[in-house]
């Protein structure tokens, strides 16, 4: 065996591993970031089909249907509103109900689960902002991350 045989040697080999931790170290948030993001983008695009689904259903009936829990909303909803109702968020949270016959709020708690009381004023967070609700009340967003003037109007 000669002096020249191929190889590494340990520093080379740990500079290795140094750089492969630092690009995941700055590539593992930016896609932790992705996912939630896509999440959040996901649970609006389910709230917004519910509620217009409860709006569609307060025209023909001139009410929202009685309802606290997903069962009494899927009752009203299916087949006729939509073919299917989601019953969890983005990150498996359960969506929340309080329809009365005037008013009807869907809720869909933060990244955490905990859901806020349902506010009372209409108001926009930030996009990056995973700890508040989402709310749909009564033909729109209460509140949401903020989002481009387009989306608004969907």
């Amino acid at each position: 065996m000669g002096k020249n045989q191929g190889g590494f040697t340990l520093i080379e080999l740990l500079i290795v591993v140094a750089i492969i931790g630092l690009l995941a170290a700055v590539a593992v948030p930016a896609m932790v970031s992705a996912l939630d993001s896509g999440k959040q983008k996901a649970t609006l695009g389910d709230l917004r089909m519910i509620g217009q689904a409860l709006d569609r259903y307060y025209i023909d009936h001139g009410r929202y249907p009685l309802a606290t829990a997903w069962e009494a909303v899927d009752t009203a909803l299916r087949p006729h509103y939509l073919a299917a109702i989601p019953r969890q968020d983005g990150w498996g949270n359960p969506l929340l109900f309080d329809c009365t016959e005037t008013s009807c709020a869907v809720q869909a708690p933060c990244k955490e689960g905990a859901p806020d009381t349902l506010p009372t004023i209409p108001f926009e967070t930030d996009p990056a902002d995973l700890a508040r609700d989402i709310v749909w009340q009564d033909g729109g967003f209460l509140q949401r991350p903020s989002t481009t003037r387009e989306e608004d109007q969907g």
